[in-house]
């Protein structure tokens, strides 16, 4: 979940489960980007929002996940963040986590 957006794969969420999750997220006024089981694989959903000094978002994803997302969904996450890429191939393809899980969400304020 970003500012304004939430990043999901439908296709995992339990049938029962999934008409409410949709409604919970666009109560909460969020853009779904739902992504395919085989762009979850490619860590699509393994992305990070952070904000820079200016209050600027950026959308922190793998090269691999940037690659396998659709124009659609490139689009629709550029108005809510600008994409920075970074190549993290060794981590991903030995079975490590994505972008997301390596920055740990690890961050400093500046008073």
């Amino acid at each position: 979940i970003g500012p304004g957006f939430a990043i999901i794969c439908s296709e995992i969420i339990f049938k029962s489960d999934r008409r409410r999750v949709r409604e919970s997220l666009i109560n909460d006024h969020l853009k779904i980007i739902d992504i395919s089981i085989e762009q979850m694989e490619m860590f699509c959903g393994n992305a990070l929002t952070v904000r820079n000094i200016n209050g600027d978002y950026l959308l922190i994803i793998s090269e691999k996940a940037f690659e396998a997302l659709n124009q659609y969904q490139l689009k629709s996450l550029s108005i809510y963040a600008k994409m920075i890429t970074v190549t993290v191939d060794q981590i991903e393809n030995i079975g490590g986590g994505g972008i997301r899980c390596m920055m740990a969400e690890i961050f400093s304020t500046i008073d």
